[in-house]
């Protein structure tokens, strides 16, 4: 198989540099004068989020949480998200995304395996689809596997994850204050971003389906030492039963090595173009998805 080759294409994904970097200087200038001004204290966490610093976000979302005023919901609620607990009712409107994030998800041998599974099969990958027809590169450039081609492998992966997602999924439920959902299989593949592949902002809930949302799972998996930058999953504040997204206001969450994130599928997301030196198939940006199952989110 020739190497894979995504389409060259300029980083139109929100980025962290220029006004925002002046932003947070001119913020914790401010701080230090006034530490206890919520409502710096809530932008440097926004900023914070949208760098992928969430240890940060979450020491800002704490003190302003603590500071009585309007933004006081949302730190607190901010808090609970990223310190594990169980979310607070959210109000409406566009809000940010929940998540949570799972780290260390296999054993050592485990996380060998996946990736040797993912070499042996390079020759069935094929440019992503959506719908049966191949997604435009202006849109998303990526290669997928549907794992139901390919039984035995379909098989091993459902007898090593199932029991993982099962596990955590209580967890997930609890902390995202969702109802409804069971850890049953409705969708399973193998995504690889090579060389300059992305995706721009996209739902993954069908349209017709989004109110009722679904559970995502994502795995991501590559060789160590990682050979590739960019490809985090940014996870957008949205409105869902609107259908609408703050395309300013976001999570950035890098695709960290045997690390998994669930997160709502009628979320706004998309993936910021991947970089490396290499086309090599080994060198890309690898995940796993699970759709984990439909239901009636509480805090909605």
């Amino acid at each position: 198989m020739a190497p894979m080759r995504a389409a060259v294409t300029e980083e139109v994904m929100p980025h962290i540099g220029g006004l925002r970097g002046q932003a947070e200087l001119v913020l914790m200038r401010r701080l230090k004068i006034d530490p206890d001004n919520a409502k710096a204290l809530l932008q440097v966490g926004e900023i914070c989020r949208a760098k992928g610093d969430l240890a940060a976000a979450l020491r800002a979302y704490r003190r302003a949480s603590a500071i009585s005023g309007p933004g006081r919901q949302k730190a607190a609620w901010l808090q609970a998200l990223l310190g594990g607990d169980r979310l607070p009712h959210r109000p409406r409107g566009i809000w940010p995304a929940p998540f949570v994030r799972v780290m260390n998800f296999l054993a050592p041998a485990e996380q060998r395996r996946v990736l040797a599974m993912a070499m042996a099969m390079r020759d069935k990958f094929s440019p992503a689809k959506t719908g049966g027809s191949v997604v435009a590169r202006t849109v998303r450039t990526a290669f997928r596997v549907g794992l139901a081609i390919d039984n035995l492998a379909s098989d091993e992966l459902d007898a090593l994850f199932l029991p993982k997602i099962r596990r955590f999924l209580p967890d997930v439920r609890r902390r995202l204050r969702l109802d409804g959902y069971e850890p049953h299989r409705i969708h399973f593949d193998m995504t690889a971003y090579p060389n300059g592949g992305f995706g721009k902002p996209h739902q993954d809930a069908p349209p017709a389906e989004y109110r009722r949302l679904g559970v995502i799972c994502v795995y991501y998996f590559h060789p160590q030492p990682k050979a590739f930058s960019g490809g985090d999953l940014l996870l957008y504040d949205t409105e869902v039963k609107e259908r609408s997204y703050n395309s300013l206001s976001f999570w950035r969450l890098e695709p960290m090595a045997n690390s998994a994130i669930f997160y709502l599928d009628a979320y706004w997301h998309a993936i910021t173009p991947v970089k490396c030196d290499s086309d090599e198939f080994a060198h890309a940006r690898f995940a796993l998805t699970f759709r984990t199952g439909r239901g009636t989110p509480a805090s909605h």
